[in-house]
């Protein structure tokens, strides 16, 4: 099939810097401007809120403002009533959009409950669920110790997780990000895809400062904390080194509070040139707890800085080849960590070497090739 094919995204909203947003927005303008599909996207949270990444005007966008967000501004007692109240008002609204528009695909992802119901009471359409986070994530652990009580914790374990197992497992066609992450859903029906890397790589000789970069939510689940503690371990010997953290969260304050006697480390906010931010460093790190992907690892690589990464799941493992282009470190050794990275910090050959290589593992996830999976896929539906 060469064009003519159509395809509703689902997704609450464009309007936020996260990767599965950007990674929808990705596919979505990729589909309609190579592909020539008919692409429709469909959010209900964004409202006015401009688009956080360019989307294309050959993709059609369709926004219902509901802003379900907006749930925390009503009394705890009615919320539920609420909620019941906007999702009647979603679906009504998607199934509508949806016989009108006639599309061969409907995909959206794993996050909303919600959605995910909404989309399989859809008839004489193809579903895809997309997992931009993991098997593991589905119980919402690790979110934040500050702002996720226990026993809020253990009722995601309990009965979050195993509604979202099981809504997944109804679609017709489930794309995973990692073949780990693939094993964990035990589907005949799940497809592995990564990430493309969208991220435009400017020319590699640039000046790089002895600069350690790692980019990320400020959230409990990137393992800033950790980041820091491996930090302070090894920055007394290295004063003319920095350590750069880009993010925003909730953890912020926690923190600046953690380095505030590391007058070397600095968190910086959100950008949309995040390729300045890598192209000015020596070393990147990935000190998460877990990933769906992993995709700033990524981007990193294919800027030539050599990684460190801790061996979490899922991600790092299936695109660092340890000791050639980048090091994988045990989840959760911090010694280990800082190990590896004041050996980087050392041997600038092997800072080289491996961030050379790291380019060449990069291209293996070029938008193009990545892109031509999802035409296949689409296609084979």
């Amino acid at each position: 099939m060469t064009g003519g094919m159509k395809i509703v995204y689902i997704i609450f909203s464009i309007s936020k810097m996260t990767g599965i947003e950007r990674m929808f927005v990705c596919q979505m303008n990729y589909l309609a401007e190579q592909f020539g599909y008919d692409m429709t996207l469909l959010t209900y949270d964004q409202g006015d809120a401009p688009d956080a990444y360019p989307l294309s005007p050959k993709v059609s966008h369709i926004d219902f403002n509901i802003k379900t967000f907006h749930i925390y501004r009503y009394p705890l007692p009615i919320r539920p009533f609420i909620k019941m109240k906007w999702n009647r008002k979603l679906g009504d609204l998607i199934r509508n959009t949806i016989s009108h528009i006639a599309p061969d695909i409907v995909v959206c992802s794993s996050y909303e409950i919600s959605e995910m119901r909404i989309v399989l009471s859809l008839q004489n359409v193809k579903r895809v669920v997309q997992i931009h986070s993991s098997y593991l994530q589905s119980g919402g652990r690790l979110r934040s110790r500050h702002i996720e009580s226990g026993i809020r914790l253990l009722y995601n374990r309990l009965f979050v997780f195993h509604r979202v197992v099981r809504l997944v497992r109804q679609f017709d066609s489930i794309v995973a990000l990692t073949h780990g992450d693939a094993k964990l859903w035990r589907s005949p029906r799940v497809t592995v895809i990564p990430n493309a890397l969208a991220i435009e790589t400017v020319s590699k000789q640039c000046e790089r400062k002895k600069k350690v970069i790692a980019v990320g939510s400020l959230l409990m689940v990137k393992g800033f904390d950790m980041l820091i503690e491996a930090w302070r371990k090894i920055c007394v010997n290295h004063p003319d080194w920095l350590l750069e953290i880009t993010g925003e969260g909730v953890e912020e304050p926690h923190l600046l509070q953690q380095i505030e006697s590391l007058p070397s480390v600095r968190i910086l906010p959100k950008t949309a040139d995040i390729g300045s931010r890598y192209q000015s460093g020596e070393i990147f790190v990935l000190s998460s707890r877990y990933e769906g992907f992993g995709l700033v690892l990524l981007e990193a690589m294919s800027y030539g800085l050599a990684c460190v990464s801790f061996d979490c799941d899922f991600g790092p493992r299936e695109m660092i080849t340890d000791g050639k282009d980048g090091y994988l470190v045990s989840l959760g050794d911090i010694d280990a960590l800082a190990e590896r990275i004041e050996y980087l910090m050392n041997h600038e050959n092997d800072r080289r070497r491996i961030g050379e290589n790291a380019v060449i593992k990069a291209s293996q996830y070029r938008i193009d090739k990545i892109m031509s999976l999802w035409k296949q896929h689409y296609e084979s539906l």
